[in-house]
């Protein structure tokens, strides 16, 4: 069974999901499409693009380092909190833990969504963590299996709500009839702003016409399109 860590170590994959994220103000970020919403990153509350900027980079070093939470406290809770005008630590946590979540899974995605994988292990289980904080949303998914290419996919792969610890494992074919393909696609609904296949908006790339200048050259120091 696989799931998500928040402990990040290093994984190629997931680096390279939240290396193509764009930073933007909270203005910019409403002003965005839904698909192209999937490929920025933004803080509420946050006005100061440089703070939003410092958290990405602090999170890409927890994924390129292996780093965890304490670590990212100590970059940045200081920055968030004076942004904020209060401390929060619960927020900070959350933060943290939805962008390496994303991340692990946007990871896991790509591996599983490679051709050689798919042809192999053409079908996906979800897999939750079953304990007293599974979210209603996630427990009565555990086990859900699918052919790969199901749509059901499309909105319903984790993370499916903030703290969301699920994920999915690719199996082959015998393994799907050994364990049962589900019959239909549950008709459960994740959370707002969760669920979309990291892959879902692939063909979205940012341009510089897009956005101010200040944003934009932002975007450009930390690697581009």
């Amino acid at each position: 069974m696989w799931a998500v860590s928040s402990d990040p170590v290093k994984f190629d994959e997931a680096l390279a999901y939240w290396r193509a994220r764009v930073p933007l103000t909270k203005k910019e970020f409403d002003a965005l499409t839904a698909a192209a919403k999937t490929r920025a990153f933004t803080l509420a509350g946050v006005a100061q693009l440089d703070v939003i900027t410092e958290v990405m980079q602090a999170i890409e070093r927890a994924l390129d380092e292996g780093t965890g939470i304490e670590q990212f406290r100590a970059d940045i809770g200081a920055k968030l909190e004076a942004a904020w005008g209060a401390t929060n630590p619960g927020r900070i946590d959350l933060i943290f833990r939805n962008a390496v979540q994303r991340s692990y899974s946007a990871g896991r995605y790509a591996q599983m969504t490679d051709p050689q994988v798919l042809k192999a292990r053409p079908y996906w289980r979800f897999d939750a963590v079953l304990d007293s904080r599974t979210s209603p949303i996630c427990k009565p998914l555990n086990g859900t299996t699918l052919p790969a290419d199901s749509t059901w996919w499309e909105s319903h792969y984790p993370p499916l709500h903030h703290h969301c610890r699920s994920g999915v494992y690719s199996i082959t074919a015998d393994q799907a009839q050994e364990l049962g393909l589900t019959e239909g696609e549950p008709d459960i609904s994740a959370g707002a702003g969760f669920g979309a296949a990291p892959g879902s908006a692939s063909d979205w790339e940012p341009s510089e016409d897009d956005y101010p200048a200040d944003l934009w050259k932002a975007y450009e120091k930390k690697g581009g399109p």
